[in-house]
């Protein structure tokens, strides 16, 4: 699989958060997905920017925020709001102290977001379904597992123990792209 990139404008946000920020996107340029940051402004010579983010970090307290709330986003473009009061339209909210963690997932899941708009891939992670309970006859679903990057010995014992869950159908693959 060829490098994927999500570009990410940034709205607002401290020197050290966005000192943060641009550390994230430097390190995810060694994984097959990475983030950049997106400027719509292009050196005279280079390629075009895209005409418009994939996803857009609006930290809540800043004075550009406002504006996020007036404007409604291009298709395909999330909005992860980091703050109180997020806007209704806000794919994502997350609040402060911010949990990188969280931020690194959602961005990841832009990317998925993206697939499934495409229609390369038949994905809602939007709105789970629950494992069990509310979402029916259970009974009627097939339960599976799918094991990523485990080594074949780690493989075994996890077999092992999903047997025991009665969960017989387990896939293994190697790396996530294969996911």
């Amino acid at each position: 699989m060829h490098k994927q990139r999500v570009f990410v404008s940034v709205v607002g946000f401290s020197d050290a958060e966005r000192h943060a920020l641009n550390t994230v996107f430097r390190l995810s340029e060694e994984r097959d997905l990475s983030y950049a940051p997106w400027s719509p402004l292009v050196a005279p010579g280079a390629q075009a920017a895209l005409a418009a983010a994939h996803v857009v970090l609006v930290d809540g307290e800043c004075a550009e925020a406002v504006l996020t709330h007036a404007r409604e986003l291009p298709a395909g473009q999330r909005l992860i709001w980091v703050g109180a009061d997020a806007p209704s339209h806000a794919w994502r909210a997350l609040r402060r102290p911010i949990a990188w963690k969280e931020m690194l997932h959602d961005l990841d899941a832009v990317y998925a977001a993206r697939q499934v708009d495409s229609g390369r891939l038949d994905l809602d992670i939007t709105s789970p379904l629950p494992l069990e309970g509310a979402a029916g006859d259970i009974a009627r679903f097939e339960r599976r597992a799918l094991l990523v990057g485990v080594s074949a010995c780690d493989a075994e014992v996890l077999r092992s123990g999903l047997a025991l869950a009665d969960m017989s159908k387990i896939d293994v693959v190697f790396n996530t792209n294969l996911a």
